[in-house]
Parts: structure tokens; C-alpha cells; sequence
């Protein structure tokens, strides 16, 4: 009876303690799982494995993975605050599996019917083009005008900034080094700055207008808040009704033809924060201006380019941009306040009443306060500059030169009359050097 007690004791002993064991296994092995948060790529892709539970933090934002084994799952995102109390959450991931791990794909559709990715002003990155030609005469109506709407998003791009017109902006003119003028490669090194300097913003829509644009602030953030920034949208009005057509040469027999369409920037281009993203290994780092170079093309047709035939993103026209290459004096007052951008040049503007020709020869301080009474140079006119008188450069007069007997013969006699035979004393040839040796003799 003793022995057998003893045994089963022992046994009783040997099967508590493989218990504990295979206990002390499974936390050890969930509380590594736990604890690991898991690699994350450059791209946002987590490690993952079937059946376990991550929790990565990524770019302040916790990411919540349950991975079945199943092509794709469903992620909590929370937004943590700074002591990481409270959680929110903000928006649903679908996760998709490939060779690097979980790639993350954001899913909008239940985000944008709650109403909370509307588009903000502080959104948006204004980039204006001008140069030191235009310093005097495009840029104050600017600062007087629409710039007052949005101060903090407008950004100014040109060769060399004024130290008087930077403090008007209030630092927001940027100089890019680039050489003066309107041909090919300083307005492509001028928009490759702006390209560089918006992905460093971090903003949400990239929008483009030239210096005699005029922008109805409060209309553009009206229409973005129709698309999606994580989206490709490529924004804008085309100048001409037919797509370009262009050429490559492949071989000696052999050349590639494509067509595409392009937004001209003369009435203003808006491009997403996705599709820019995209555009990176093609336009980043004064790629662009290579491209302008290699293409022979203005920078709104190479921006057109890269998305229509690189990227393969078409054109969203959007009527409400326009440029001075329409017929702006045709168009209704009443629909000013529904455009995004006008335009100006000497010979067309809108057609707006207010101020007199003399202190508004491009309407865009009437535009201006028929939109927005409140400002000041509405209420008083003296504070609006007038426009410097320009300055003609006085006509070089030709000096008049006395044709001697040689240069009247070759300028006007040698085409008139035929050759003729050295042995006709009478040809202009032989009378001419008889002129000439009698005067030598």
C-alpha cells in the first residue's frame, strides 16, 4: 500500500508540474508577441504573422493589427494625445499583404460621410511665380488684394526678393536663385522650387497661380472640398481644345507619338498631396528642370506631361479657373464671386465697375472690393498705389551713308543688269573701271 501511494503521488507531482510548465510557455510566448511592436517600413508596411496581435506606433498614430491569415483585414486607428490618455479614432486601414509585409491603404468612404475630412485654408499651399521685372507692378496689387485672405498659405517664388517687399509679405517671398526672365529654364527652376517646398509643407493640396492672377480665397476652398487629397487629382483649365501631340525617336525607323492634355498655369493648377507623392522619383530635386530641358517645353506643359503620360493621371478640368488668354471682358459680374482665379493683361480685363482706369488699369482693385467691401483701400482710395509710368527706352536713329560710286553700282546696278562681256566698252563693269583708273592716273 506504501509503495503504491508513493507512486501516485509522484505521478500526481510530475503532471502539476507540466502544467505550470506549458502555463508559463503561453504567457511568455503572448507577452513577446504583445511587446513586439514589429518592423515598420519607409512605406508604412508592418511585419506581420497569422494570428497574432500587434500594436505599432507610426507616425503618432497607434495602429491596432489583428492579422487572420486572410488577404485582408480591418485596423483601428487612435490618435494619441501627448500623455497617450485619451484615444480617438480617426479612420479605418484596410491592410493588404505582399512580400515586405501589411501594406497600408487608407479607406475614406466611412471617413468622408462623417463630414471630418473637410478642407481647411491651412490646408492648402499657395505657390505665386513672379520676378524682379514685375516687382513694381504685379506684386503691391497682390499684397493689397487677395494675399490679405490667406497670409500664412501664400508663398511667393522669384529670382531675387526685395527687402521692402519682403516685409510686406511678412517673409513669405522665397528667392530661388534662379536666372531672370521669361524663357524656358528660369520658370521650370522657379516651379521645381515650388514643387520641393510644398512636399516639405506637409499640406494637403498644391496650388499654383501666376503673379497677374487674381484669387477668390474663400471660392478655391469651396471647390477642393469636392476631392479628395488622397486621391490623385490633377486640377486646372486647359488653354488650347485639343490634346498636344508629341514625339520620341526610339530607333533610326522608328519614333513613338503620344498626346496628353495640360493645365495651363496662367489660370491656375491644384494637385494633390497623392499625386504629388507620386511625382517624386520623376520632378524631386530639380528633376523637373532635366525634364524641361530634355522635352523643350514650358513648365505647365512638362507638369502636364508628367502626370498624363508618366504618372497616367488625367485632367479634371475645372471651369472655374481662368486666365488671361480668354476673353475676360465678355464674362458676367454676377458670376465673379463663384470663380476661383481671373487675370488681367493690357488689353483685356474684366469688366468690373470702381475705381477709375488711372488708378486701376487692371480692374483687380475693383474685382477686389466688389467681392470684399471691407477692406481698407475700399473706404479709402489713397491708399492704393499708383501704377509707375513706364518708362520707353528712345529710338536709335539709323545713320545715313553716303553711297560712294562702287557700293551704288553693287547695291543696285550689279542685280538689274545682266553681265556683260568684259570687251563692251559700254558695260557698267568696264565704265566703272575706267571711272576708277582715270582717277588713279
Amino acid at each position: 500500500m506504501g509503495g503504491r501511494t508513493m507512486i501516485k503521488a509522484a505521478a500526481v507531482l510530475i503532471t502539476l508540474g507540466y502544467c505550470s510548465l506549458l502555463v508559463y510557455q503561453v504567457g511568455a510566448t503572448y507577452n513577446s508577441i504583445e511587446s513586439r511592436p514589429g518592423q515598420v517600413n519607409s512605406i508604412g508596411s508592418i511585419e506581420s504573422r497569422p494570428g497574432h496581435m500587434h500594436l505599432v506606433e507610426f507616425d503618432n498614430v497607434l495602429l491596432k493589427t489583428l492579422s487572420s491569415g486572410q488577404n485582408k483585414t480591418k485596423t483601428e486607428v487612435s490618435e494619441t494625445d501627448e500623455n497617450n490618455s485619451k484615444k480617438k479614432p480617426i479612420k479605418v486601414l484596410q491592410l493588404t499583404e505582399s512580400n515586405d509585409g501589411l501594406l497600408v491603404k487608407p479607406i475614406l468612404s466611412e471617413f468622408n460621410n462623417k463630414g471630418e475630412n473637410k478642407i481647411v485654408l491651412s490646408d492648402i499651399f499657395i505657390s505665386v511665380k513672379t520676378s524682379t521685372a514685375y516687382e513694381n507692378t504685379r506684386l503691391p496689387i497682390i499684397l493689397k488684394t487677395w494675399f490679405q485672405l490667406a497670409k500664412e498659405q501664400i508663398w511667393f517664388f522669384t529670382d531675387v526678393a526685395n527687402a521692402t517687399q519682403q516685409r510686406m509679405a511678412g517673409g513669405h517671398i522665397i528667392s530661388t536663385k534662379c536666372h531672370q526672365g521669361h524663357q524656358l529654364l528660369p520658370l521650370c527652376c522657379k516651379t521645381a522650387q515650388e514643387y520641393d517646398t510644398f512636399l516639405k509643407s506637409g499640406k494637403k493640396w498644391f496650388c499654383h497661380f501666376d503673379d497677374d492672377n487674381y484669387v477668390n480665397v474663400p471660392q478655391l476652398v469651396k471647390v477642393l472640398q469636392r476631392y479628395d487629397p488622397q486621391k490623385d487629382w490633377y486640377l486646372g483649365r486647359n488653354s488650347i481644345s485639343y490634346p498636344l501631340k508629341m514625339g520620341k525617336t526610339i530607333s533610326k525607323k522608328k519614333r513613338l507619338y503620344f498626346s496628353f492634355m495640360f493645365a495651363t498655369f496662367g489660370a491656375g493648377v491644384c494637385i494633390s498631396r497623392s499625386l504629388a507623392l507620386k511625382m517624386i522619383p520623376i520632378a524631386s530635386a530639380n528633376r523637373f528642370i532635366g525634364l524641361c530641358h530634355r522635352i523643350k517645353m514650358p513648365d505647365d506643359v512638362t507638369m502636364g506631361y508628367i502626370i498624363e503620360v508618366l504618372v497616367k493621371q488625367k485632367l479634371t478640368i475645372v471651369p472655374e479657373f481662368h486666365s488671361h488668354l480668354e476673353n475676360l471682358k465678355t464674362m458676367n459680374p454676377e458670376t465673379f464671386r463663384d470663380q476661383i482665379s481671373l487675370s488681367y493683361s493690357s488689353d483685356n480685363t474684366v469688366n468690373v465697375s470702381g475705381f477709375d482706369n488711372v488708378t486701376d488699369p487692371t480692374r483687380i482693385y475693383s474685382l477686389h472690393c466688389t467681392l470684399f467691401p471691407y477692406f481698407d483701400i475700399c473706404r479709402n482710395r489713397d491708399t492704393i498705389p499708383l501704377p509707375p509710368t513706364p518708362t520707353r527706352r528712345p529710338k536709335k536713329r539709323k545713320k545715313k551713308i553716303k553711297l560712294n560710286e562702287k557700293m551704288y553700282y553693287y547695291k543696285y546696278q550689279r542685280k538689274r543688269t545682266p553681265r556683260e562681256s568684259d570687251e563692251d566698252e559700254d558695260s557698267p563693269v568696264n565704265a566703272y573701271r575706267n571711272v576708277t583708273t582715270s582717277k588713279i592716273d
